[in-house]
């Protein structure tokens, strides 16, 4: 009975860790990215949480509300900046060269309200 939870742990350890391996290499396209995106920190989780809701988006690595960047892991295959940037400014961040709408911003918590961007910074 030992010996053959033995070779089933062992199978399984095999097999977990060659899925582990080649399930990494079935994405050739991922790539990480920073984007400029103006927020706070006590809000890095929501921030991060709304843009892993984009397409492409894979996982939000991390968020420095010093110096505005939101770092990405994305499938480059699927993955549009712009859709992230307007994702991001629908629910109230400014990003990219999108200014998030007042009315939206102004929905924010008071604790998420940030310094927004500069408006020399929009383009169309």
């Amino acid at each position: 009975m030992n010996v053959i939870f033995k070779f089933v742990f062992f199978t399984f350890i095999i097999f977990s860790t060659s899925i582990g391996l080649f399930g990494q290499s079935s994405i050739p396209d991922t790539t990480q990215i920073i984007v400029k995106v103006y927020g706070n920190a006590t809000c890095t989780s929501e921030i991060q949480s709304i843009a892993q809701t984009a397409v492409g988006v894979l996982h939000a690595v991390s968020f420095d509300a010093v110096k505005h960047e939101l770092t990405l892991q994305v499938q480059q295959s699927t993955f549009d900046q712009n859709l992230l940037f307007f994702t991001l400014a629908s629910k109230g961040y400014d990003a990219g060269n999108v200014h998030a709408k007042n009315t939206i911003y102004n929905l924010l918590s008071e604790e998420c309200k940030y310094a927004r961007m500069p408006e020399e910074v929009v383009r169309d």
